[in-house]
């Protein structure tokens, strides 16, 4: 954690090392100067990492807030990236592909192809079926049959 003082801090790039002022765990930071507390302890005390000051308990709640929300919004997306991964029911015709070569890529693009020249072939026997049916129920109106 991090106090708001350090925003806009300036460092050099480099690494370095030194001690947490709390546990006396040796510390490598990618900047000049190390930080002062490592993030165990910073964790712990609630105090800033880079210059080990307090922080306040305000500041704190929206952290943990903020922790949450981002905590809850990575479990909804892998929720919603798990629904797309689980395996097809035995009942559904649809096979489940790993993409891992360009041949896995091709047999998924003939099952598509022949999974839509099914749906098309559904879609034109219903419709020829419902066609059949309006020209049966015209010609029965025509004989003067009450359809209502």
């Amino acid at each position: 954690m991090e106090c708001h003082r350090h925003d806009k801090m300036v460092v050099m790039h480099a690494f370095s090392k030194g001690n947490c002022t709390i546990c006396d765990k040796e510390i490598q930071t990618p900047h000049i100067p190390c930080n002062k507390v490592c993030p165990v302890c910073s964790e712990n005390h609630r105090v800033c990492e880079i210059c080990g000051a307090e922080i306040p308990a305000e500041i704190m709640e929206k952290l943990e807030k903020l922790k949450q929300d981002m905590l809850a919004a990575k479990a909804n997306r892998q929720e919603f990236i798990d629904k797309f991964k689980k395996p097809a029911t035995d009942d559904s015709d649809i096979p489940v592909i790993e993409l891992k070569t360009h041949k896995d890529a091709l047999e998924l693009k003939r099952l598509t192809d022949e999974m839509h020249s099914k749906y098309k072939a559904y879609v034109d026997e219903m419709h020829s079926k419902y066609k059949a049916y309006v020209d049966e129920w015209q010609k029965t109106k025509d004989k003067g049959i009450d359809h209502e």
